[in-house]
């Protein structure tokens, strides 16, 4: 527990917030299974990514690598609130996340 709150203290609410607009607030939510699935390699997760986004290999090396930030801070659940309260998404965006928050184990 102690080393979860350390982390935790490792981003700051600025550094999510810039890290988690780095990945795109819609991006981090729908592809939130690919980001925080623990069997998947990070070159895996760049070629899944490729083949079902637009983006290039960049974009999603790096929003692979922001991603992975987020959650070794433990900062996981409140990047989805910070989406789940977002004024400038879609509802299904902020509706998925907050059901992937109340869906979050413990």
């Amino acid at each position: 527990m102690i080393e979860m709150a350390r982390m935790h203290h490792d981003m700051s609410d600025e550094t999510l917030l810039r890290t988690l607009r780095s990945i795109g607030f819609e991006a981090f939510v729908v592809h939130f299974a690919l980001f925080t699935d623990p069997t998947t390699s990070t070159a895996d997760r760049i070629d899944r990514l490729r083949r079902l986004t637009p983006w290039t290999e960049k974009s999603c090396r790096s929003r692979t690598g922001h991603a992975a930030r987020i959650a070794a801070a433990g900062r996981i659940d409140d990047a989805l609130a910070l989406v789940a309260s977002a004024g400038r998404v879609p509802d299904e965006v902020s509706g998925l996340a907050r059901r992937l928050l109340i869906e979050r184990p413990t």
